[in-house]
């Protein structure tokens, strides 16, 4: 078989999203072909190119399918970065950012992507310590960390729909709450104590909270 009859068994071959319809014979060495797009776009290119994957679609695909990978990088995690926007500004593709703190970023994408930005810089989380701090969403007891403040404190929404500030090493109590928890335990202690005898007083209602004293209204036995 010669050369010739060789570059010829190309033809029909399909490499990416280009097929070899036919060769290219305005310039032999080295091997041009003329290849058809998935998009039916034609261009002549060398059979190196093709091999080495230098050239898989014409420019107008090459440009959309750059397009849709930067759209399925929305909401992927780099470090302690969210990608939540992406925008090609100049030819350069800059992403919108949320941080595990809440802060948000603008960078270049490709720099979030290599670790170059591993947070917002100012929350003091890293690639090293973010296991530490990563508690944004989590949900301790009856508190759930909506914002993180510091590297010692966090804001945390309470069942109840209470917000309070609270230091990081108080989420890992016994029932950690904005306060009602142990307000409800004490005006349920408070009814259950409704119908008991102290010597010759006995509880008949509950009148006042306050703090861990109850005070409640007594009949001395006999009246």
């Amino acid at each position: 078989m010669n050369i010739t009859q060789k570059l010829d068994n190309y033809i029909g071959f399909q490499f990416n999203d280009w097929k070899i319809v036919e060769r290219d014979l305005t310039k032999t060495r080295p091997a041009k072909y003329y290849c058809q797009c998935k998009c039916g776009k034609i261009s002549s290119i060398h059979l190196s190119n093709l091999k080495a994957e230098y050239s898989k679609r014409c420019a107008n695909c090459q440009a959309l399918a750059r397009s849709q990978k930067m759209q399925e990088m929305i909401g992927k995690k780099f470090n302690c970065l969210q990608i939540i926007n992406i925008d090609k500004i100049n030819g350069i593709a800059k992403a919108k950012a949320r941080c595990d703190c809440g802060n948000e970023i603008y960078k270049i994408l490709s720099y979030i992507k290599n670790g170059t930005y591993k947070s917002c810089g100012k929350c003091g989380i890293t690639n090293i310590n973010k296991k530490k701090y990563m508690i944004l969403g989590e949900k301790y007891g009856m508190l759930t960390v909506v914002k993180i403040l510091s590297k010692e404190k966090c804001l945390a929404k309470c069942d109840c729909g209470n917000l309070i500030e609270i230091f990081k090493y108080q989420l890992k109590t016994t029932m950690p709450c904005c306060g009602c928890y142990r307000k409800n335990q004490h005006i349920a202690n408070a009814k259950k104590l409704i119908g008991t005898e102290f010597g010759y007083l006995k509880v008949v209602k509950s009148l006042i909270f306050m703090e861990s004293n109850l005070v409640g209204v007594f009949k001395k036995k006999g009246f």
